[in-house]
This record gives C-alpha cells, structure tokens and sequence, in this order.
C-alpha cells in the first residue's frame, strides 16, 4: 500500500539535545487493526545515545504528553504536573494534571515507583485513566504518574512494551495488570497483542507499527525466533544471540565474514530500544573495534570511531540468531548506521587527530548481552506478545513505500 507523503525536516537545538522532527502529509489507507505512529528521534546527553518518542495523550478530556518507547521495561508513566524533578537535564515531554481528568481513577496512591539502569529513579502513583494513541481510545489503562523523578541524563515518561511480569508493581508484590499494548488487543483496537518497529537512521523518521508488519520496510523474509523464558515466565525480549561478526563487500561483491570470540558472545541477549548501544562481551566486542578504526575510551566510557565512517557504506557488522538454529536471522548492519554524535563529558574526544564520534558497538561484562537501537535500526523486527516471539530481516531504510500487514 504505498504511501504519498510529503516530509519537511527540521533540526532543533534544546537544552543540549539535537531533535530530528517532520511534518508529514500521508495518503494512504489505515489497514484495520493497526496503529502507525511516527517516532521522533532526539540525540540525548551524557552519551545515552539516542532516544526515540512517541505523542499519546492521556484523561479527559485528553491531555498531550511524549514518552520514550522502551522495550526493555513494562510500565507507562508520565510526569505529574507537581513532579519534583532532580535532573539538571529537565524531566521532559510535557506533565499531567491528574485533577484535570474526569475518568481518572488514583486507586493505588504511593505504590509506584521505577528505577533503570541509566541511574534514573523516581516515586509517585499507580492510576487508571483513559489513554489515545493515533486518535484510538484505550479505556481504562494502568500506568504509573511520578510526584518524584532522578536522573543524571534527559529523562522522559516511558512506554514500557514489555512483558507484565516484568511491570515494576511484581517487584512490590503488587498484581500484574494488563499492559498497554495487551489493553489494546483486548479492547480489540488491534488485532493481537503485536507490533513492529522501523527506527530508520538518524536523517530520517521511523515508526512503530501496533498490531501488524510493514512488509515494504525490510529485505527478504521475516524470520520468526521463540523467546527465551525464565522460570516459566517472560520479562523481556530475549533471543538467542549466535555470534559477531565483520564482513566488507569486495569489487567482486562478495562479502566473506570474520566471526569474532563467539564462545563469549553465544547466549541470551534482550532487544532493548530504550538502550542506545549494543553491548556484547568482551572478548568478541573489543576484537571487533579496532578492526573498523575504532577504540574503546575507558575515559570517555564509551567505544568511539572516526566519524568519517558514517561514510563507510560497503563494511558490516554481522550479528548471528537463532541458537542452534542454522537458519537463525543474520542481520547485517553498516558501519554507516552505526555512528552516532557523541554527546559525552569527555572534551573534544578524536583518533588519530580526526574528529570522533559515538559507536554503536560497546564491551560489557560477560553474560551480559544486549541489543539496543544500534541493532534495532538494521532489524526490522516484529514483536508478538500472544506467540512469545520476534521476526525478523534485515531493515530496507529511508523508504516511503507502505506494505502494511495486521497480525
């Protein structure tokens, strides 16, 4: 189903942060039981890398707030408009008045609370209240409306898209509930409890697609792989991740890859969008750096390259699924799409006198494996609550073609 849109970009300088905007005109046909919503990319502080927000809006009558998509967590929040917010950074993304809202339910006053890796911590209520996303009522949704919020890194509400069982309430032996996008299946806004995500690059917007699959937005064909679970239960999106590898297309266009200390690599990793990077374990991660001119920069904590080689479109990194699995995913993804600004403390940071910038590829402890939007921006990936499972491709970029699929 191909899509007519006309997109004006604008760049935007705020408080530190660079912001990818456009206003777009699409013509197209909305394919029953999916949402398409545009995400907006801000390139964050303090190296978090990037962030990607999504428009809802929450109450009645129905107030604007953007949040910050996050597959590694559960829960939505938002900012209540008393936060008392610790963050020179700001707490972001517009507030709520909870008493503005004639369907607002605050039935669990003081029991919410959240807490991630990034340092970012903060307290307030679990509510109900009616929440829309692209103009479609979701009634009745539980999400959690922070009075207090820490944070040492610009901090927006989130949507969670985990799994229940991983919803901050279990760990206060609070009931699970149903999360917003299983609200939405159930209410039958979408048709199951699915969605899909195109991150693009950063000169270009992507989106995330609830209940369906864009089948113009990727090479080949979507390979599904089951989740991996823990003690009968599912948190987070965990794969089975193979190896890592570097492969560069040759005059003759071949591209034979060299595979990277995958005995430390092979294992469970989780697919995190609200994680800027991938972090792989040493032994594979810190051999792979050098070999595309970058370095690993104990000062800066982080791995930096060139940034010239936002250039480099004929060199890869090679990411192996599927366990066992011979015929797992492999996911190829340019170097090019792996550069990033860097937005770190660290003073006028270069290699070899040229001028450097983030790298999408960064060591971690062992048994530590995770695949953050460095990975997701070459994944075109459908996540699916109901199977327990993701499908992948290889990603097709900066395209405006439309091919849409409801699952």
């Amino acid at each position: 189903m191909p899509c007519n849109m006309i997109s004006t970009a604008v760049t935007v300088t705020l408080l530190g942060l660079s912001t990818f905007s456009s206003a777009i005109s699409c013509e197209k046909n909305e394919v029953p039981g999916t949402i398409e919503m545009p995400l907006t990319l801000v390139e964050s502080g303090g190296d978090e890398g990037p962030q990607y927000l999504l428009n809802i809006s929450v109450g009645t009558p129905p107030q604007n707030v953007t949040v910050q998509i996050d597959t590694g967590s559960s829960d939505l929040w938002i900012f209540s408009s008393d936060n008392e917010c610790n963050n020179s950074w700001g707490c972001l993304g517009s507030s709520f008045h909870e008493n503005a809202s004639s369907t607002l339910v605050n039935d669990l006053p003081g029991q919410f609370a959240y807490s991630y890796g990034s340092g970012a911590n903060g307290t307030g209520d679990y509510v109900t209240d009616d929440v829309q996303i692209g103009g479609k009522m979701i009634k009745n949704v539980r999400f959690g409306v922070a009075h207090k919020s820490n944070g040492i890194s610009p901090l927006y509400g989130i949507m969670g898209l985990g799994f229940s069982d991983g919803e901050f309430a279990v760990n206060k032996n609070l009931s699970r509930f149903n999360t917003t996008v299983q609200k939405m299946s159930n209410q039958g806004i979408i048709n199951s409890a699915a969605f899909s995500l195109y991150l693009n690059n950063i000169e270009n917007q992507g989106n995330i697609l609830f209940g369906g699959y864009d089948k113009a937005k990727y090479h080949g064909d979507l390979q599904m792989m089951d989740l991996i679970g823990f003690d009968g239960t599912y948190k987070q999106w965990y794969v089975n991740l193979t190896a890592l590898g570097l492969s560069t297309v040759s005059s003759n266009g071949s591209s034979p890859i060299t595979w990277f200390g995958n005995s430390s690599i092979a294992g469970a990793a989780f697919i995190d969008c609200g994680s800027p990077k991938m972090f792989l374990p040493g032994g594979g991660s810190m051999n792979l750096i050098p070999n595309v001119g970058g370095v690993y920069d104990p000062e800066a904590s982080s791995s930096l390259i060139p940034c010239s080689a936002i250039n480099d479109t004929k060199t890869f990194v090679d990411i192996q699924l599927g366990g066992s699995d011979p015929n797992g995913p492999l996911i190829k993804i340019p170097i090019s799409n792996l550069v990033e600004p860097y937005t770190g403390t660290k003073k006028n940071v270069s290699i070899n006198g040229e001028k450097a910038c983030s790298f999408g590829l960064s060591p971690g402890p062992d048994d530590f494996q995770v695949l953050g939007d460095a990975f997701i921006k070459g994944a075109y990936t459908l996540f699916n609550m109901d199977t327990h499972s993701v499908s992948m491709a290889n990603v097709k970029l900066n395209t405006e073609k439309s091919d849409i699929v409801a699952v």
